[in-house]
């Protein structure tokens, strides 16, 4: 059975005038020291609506469950619990929550306002240039990091989740399907929940997630940046769910031939059907993201975002008057990435390799035992022609690869 994430718009993503709602007749005009605005965006269950916290006149983005909800009791449950995580994560890559306040019946999310684009409309117009799928996605796993450190598994990463704001920040936002692993779980065994396109196989397949499900999801994300596609499909969202269950999908290099092998790798390794054969950890991925990002990044991750949104329009010289804009100017798009990155290789080794070297070590003792027992001549003359074979077979294979000493032969990736 699935039952889809419930979203409701990311907080400060820009109104748009088809979102725009009149004010619900429960509604009041303000709520503890914030004064309700406009909506700028609703989903399933709950709307967001635009607020000035006064006495500062900061601007904050309120979340409310809509009237239809707001005597369920499961829904205020998931509602207080989105909360309660969020106050309990502080991180810079993650909407921050002000305060919580309840009137006329319904609860409200007092959060922070983020000026800027949702993921989701920057992708409308294609792939992302590899410099700023690798600034997105070291924000994201820094984010996951720090969640899942703090046991919260954000069980809904997707693009319409992350904001890009005017000044150059990465938020992960809507963790209103999150699961606290400190809590008993709301969702019903064998209920799938979530986005079904992010899911990972174990979502997919009715098991519990964690946090190696957000791994996925990140990855299917980054393999959305860097190719405009999305790695799985199907004629129905049964079908979509065999398919992810069954990790049927195109290879990265497929859809993408042009990427570097080491940043292939990354995807594909967030993307393992298996768990285990996943990263083991956000801390890990971030680094080989960052690792990446090192060797083509011109200035910083906020200045080349800004110039980036700049360039597909989304930021005004109206927006550059508190941020650096001599910084921006000078960080534009990274020249042929694609062969800079063509010899560099992921910090974290992945498991391939590592049983690559065993394997390399066993034959080498193994040839030595040939040696030793018949000397050379018996290895090259006198040994079975079956046996030279295999041997050369295996010594092929084991070869360093184009790489680098630890290189994948696979093809694509």
């Amino acid at each position: 059975m699935l039952a889809t994430a419930a979203d409701s718009a990311p907080a400060g993503r820009a109104a748009q005038p088809e979102n725009r709602r009149p004010m619900s007749p429960v509604r009041p005009k303000s709520v503890g020291s914030t004064n309700l605005g406009e909506v700028l965006g609703a989903g399933g269950m709950a709307e967001v609506v635009l607020g000035v916290q006064e006495p500062l006149e900061r601007k904050v983005a309120v979340k409310a469950l809509l009237p239809d909800f707001k005597d369920d009791p499961e829904a205020r449950e998931r509602f207080r619990r989105e909360a309660l995580a969020l106050a309990a994560l502080q991180h810079e890559n993650i909407i921050a929550v002000h305060d919580w306040q309840e009137k006329f019946g319904r609860a409200y999310l007092v959060m922070e306002y983020v000026d800027g684009v949702t993921l989701e409309s920057v992708l409308r117009a294609g792939p992302l240039p590899i410099d700023i799928a690798l600034i997105v996605g070291a924000g994201l796993a820094a984010a996951l990091e720090h969640a899942h450190f703090r046991r919260v598994i954000h069980r809904d990463i997707k693009p319409g989740n992350v904001m890009l704001s005017r000044a150059g920040q990465v938020k992960l936002t809507d963790f209103g399907i999150a699961k606290d692993l400190t809590q008993d779980d709301l969702t019903r065994k064998g209920l799938v929940i979530g986005t079904p396109r992010y899911l990972s196989p174990e979502q997919a397949s009715g098991q519990r997630a964690d946090p190696r499900s957000d791994i996925f999801a990140l990855g299917v994300l980054l393999y959305q940046m860097l190719s405009g596609q999305l790695p799985h499909s199907g004629q129905n969202t049964a079908e979509l769910l065999v398919s992810i269950a069954r990790g049927q999908r195109k290879r990265l290099r497929e859809v993408a031939p042009r990427l570097p092998r080491s940043v292939v790798r990354v995807v594909e390794r967030c993307l393992e059907l298996d768990p285990a054969r996943r990263y083991p950890g956000a801390a890990e991925l971030r680094r080989d993201l960052e690792h990446l990002l090192a060797a083509i990044l011109k200035g910083s991750s906020a200045a080349r975002l800004v110039a980036f949104l700049r360039e597909r329009g989304q930021v005004s010289d109206d927006n550059m008057t508190l941020i650096a804009s001599e910084e921006v100017a000078a960080a534009g798009p990274v020249t042929s990435p694609e062969t800079v990155l063509r010899f560099s290789a992921p910090a974290t080794p992945s498991p391939r390799p590592r049983l690559r070297r065993v394997l390399r070590w066993l034959f080498s003792l193994l040839l030595s035992l040939l040696l030793l027992a018949g000397g050379a001549a018996a290895v090259g003359m006198a040994a079975p022609d079956w046996a030279r074979r295999a041997l050369q077979t295996l010594a092929q294979w084991l070869a360093p690869g184009p790489d680098g000493p630890d290189g994948p032969r696979r093809p694509g990736g």
